[in-house]
């Protein structure tokens, strides 16, 4: 995975950096049919907010097994990684309600080092009340944290089962956090679509 600047990818935006996603030579056939594989369920799923995004893809060479797969670029990394540096800063605490829900969070969490629509939920507030906000200039993890990145995910996976996909490897470590705070599905290199599946029931006598 490669971190990248794009010229003119998203409207609106002159320079946008990326994540691309390619092959490391030499590449084996195998290797090169499962990001193709990607790159397909990708294009099938399309856009939600709770999943990384495609933004291109380059398969100029492809005889020469060259690919290269555009797509959203995290900034926080993943979330494994993100809880374990973190760790030490986690606090624990009852959300009051001087926090209205829906707000966006803009986690004050370190970045990993440098190399790596559904409106029917409310997010949960990821920091403390107007009384704590001397702790939201610190770097620190919330309960607040962990019940909205929980609600992404589960966003994430519904949108993906109304597309008839099932993940196949959902993992800490496939959830990436963007700057903002938005936790999204990514790696989707064993996804498959259950759309080419009949379910069999068998009655036994």
């Amino acid at each position: 995975m490669l971190k990248a600047q794009a010229r003119e990818i998203l409207p609106r935006e002159d320079l946008t950096t990326v994540a691309v996603k390619t092959l490391k030579f030499p590449v084996d056939m195998d290797s090169l049919k499962a990001l193709m594989s990607e790159l397909k369920i990708l294009t099938i799923i399309g856009q939600h907010p709770n999943l990384i995004n495609l933004l291109g893809a380059c398969t100029h060479n492809l005889q020469h097994k060259e690919l290269y797969v555009i797509v959203e670029y995290c900034h926080l990394g993943n979330l494994q990684a993100l809880l374990q540096r973190n760790r030490r800063t986690y606090r624990t605490g009852v959300m009051t309600q001087n926090m209205s829900l829906g707000k966006p969070i803009t986690p004050k969490l370190s970045p990993p080092p440098e190399l790596g629509v559904d409106n029917r939920y409310a997010d949960f507030p990821s920091r403390y009340s107007m009384a704590m906000e001397s702790l939201v200039e610190e770097n620190f993890l919330t309960t607040g944290d962990l019940f909205n990145w929980s609600l992404h995910v589960a966003k994430g996976m519904e949108y993906l089962s109304t597309r008839k996909f099932i993940h196949g490897d959902l993992a800490c470590r496939n959830i990436l956090i963007a700057e903002d705070g938005t936790a999204k599905i990514s790696d989707f290199g064993l996804s498959k679509n259950m759309g080419h599946y009949q379910v069999r029931r068998e009655t036994f006598m």
